[in-house]
């Protein structure tokens, strides 16, 4: 009987071992927040950018943007997504403590000429304001180190990596071949960016191309002890049931998952779309009185 509780223990501990590396955090549609050290978030954001000839038009990957399909499995996260004639395939593998490896494809599905697609490194003013940037390798007469908080137009460099030192942090990315990157910091923008290609230049219709590259994350660490009371004698709300978005959008779909909740959850709450306008269209009227009378519109 020990040997089985022991065994158990051991497949339970066992199954998470794959996952130890696993802290890279990624939005659904495939923007990095940052990466994780023992639970303390090294932060930064990113994106996915379509960028047109004369840089006037940026069409970027974002919440409720695209119609992206994300998968897991283990320590890689798998993204594909489109924007405009281009389909993306992004993974992102934690391969050790702090180090994730990025992998992005593209298909073109036109001919067209843009600026590029880039990878977007969105580091926030506040936390990364008065950093440096500092070259891996960098091209011959470059210079090794740039003070981003007095740089003051944009910064075109060519390496084979860099580093983003802050106070309290650090970003280091690690080029598969030399690139040329580009820092904008604009006024009134609470980011500075770091644009590094995926690829420039004219696309043909069937295209296909990839870039990859390495980012390790780290800084200081908060190990202050936490203290947290309880007050027994002041209790909190009470737990009336489960709540629910009953909202039809889809009417394929959501009616199955609807009657499911209704059918197998006590519902206590739910939330349905009453589109005022059509609800109360006119002002003074009495939508109370329309419904009695059989008057209220179909939706």
């Amino acid at each position: 009987k020990k040997r089985f509780k022991f065994f158990a223990c051991f497949i339970i501990v066992f199954a998470f071992v794959n996952y130890a590396y696993a802290q890279t955090e990624v939005e659904a549609w495939g923007n990095l927040k940052g990466i994780r050290i023992d639970g303390q978030l090294i932060n930064f954001e990113s994106a996915i950018d379509v960028i047109n000839s004369d840089w006037s038009k940026i069409i970027s990957t974002g919440k409720e943007r695209q119609h992206p399909t994300y998968f897991r499995d283990g320590n890689k996260q798998s993204i594909t997504t489109k924007i405009d004639s281009f389909y993306f395939s992004e993974q992102i593998e934690d391969i050790s403590k702090g180090v994730s490896k990025i992998n992005i494809q593209f298909t073109a599905k036109k001919d067209t000429t843009i600026s590029g697609l880039y990878f977007d490194l969105m580091l926030p003013v506040e936390v990364y304001g008065r950093s440096n940037l500092q070259l891996i390798k960098p091209q011959q007469n470059s210079l090794l180190k740039y003070d981003i908080e007095t740089q003051k137009n944009d910064l075109a460099v060519t390496s084979s990596g860099f580093k983003i030192v802050a106070a309290h942090r650090q970003l280091e990315f690690g080029f598969d071949s030399t690139t040329t990157i580009t820092v904008k910091k604009n006024d009134n923008d609470q980011y500075i960016h770091v644009l590094i290609p995926i690829q420039t230049g004219n696309f043909m219709n069937g295209q296909t191309g990839e870039k990859t590259f390495t980012i390790k994350a780290s800084g200081t660490i908060d190990k202050t002890p936490v203290t947290v009371q309880m007050d027994p004698s002041k209790t909190g709300r009470v737990f009336a049931g489960f709540g629910g978005n009953f909202r039809l959008q889809n009417s394929k779909l959501d009616p199955e998952v609807i009657n499911y909740c209704l059918d197998n959850l006590r519902v206590a709450y739910g939330r349905i779309e009453m589109p005022w306008m059509l609800w109360q269209p006119a002002e003074n009227s009495n939508p109370i009185d329309s419904a009695k009378a059989g008057k209220l519109h179909p939706h």
